[in-house]
């Protein structure tokens, strides 16, 4: 930073952080409703949702991971267009991000990672694949 912008930061808290011209300010961040799909707008609905269990968050205590296995329930081939990783509305105020793997087994019948499929944080869409 220029120590312009230095001093002008330095300035501005000096003064108490004040707020400025509310009317200078961006409109307020839309963000989609609970348990609403992100790229639903542009892509429309899932052709094809995979559900975890239902696992319930203790109220006090340390942070946890909850690692489920889920059958996809595909038998065929798939193109995948994009990938959504969602917590549902019960679980929106507890999920603070999710990862999504592909696992499958090997010829000894042992469950191996094969790849990341996607990811859940507040503020990501989702993943487009090209």
């Amino acid at each position: 930073m220029s120590q312009e912008d230095i001093d002008t930061i330095v300035d501005w808290v000096s003064a108490g952080s004040p707020l400025g011209n509310p009317e200078e300010l961006p409109p307020p961040r839309q963000y989609p409703e609970k348990g609403e799909w992100r790229l639903g707008a542009e892509l429309g609905p899932p052709d094809h949702v995979i559900m975890s269990s239902p696992w319930h968050v203790p109220a006090n205590g340390q942070d946890l991971w909850w690692e489920p296995r889920v059958p996809t329930g595909i038998a065929e081939n798939r193109c995948i267009k994009a990938i959504e990783t969602l917590p549902s509305k019960e679980a929106h105020g507890s999920t603070h991000h999710a990862n999504s793997m592909f696992v499958v087994q090997n010829d000894r019948g042992d469950w191996m990672p094969v790849g990341m499929l996607s990811e859940f944080a507040f503020g990501k869409l989702g993943e487009k694949i090209p």
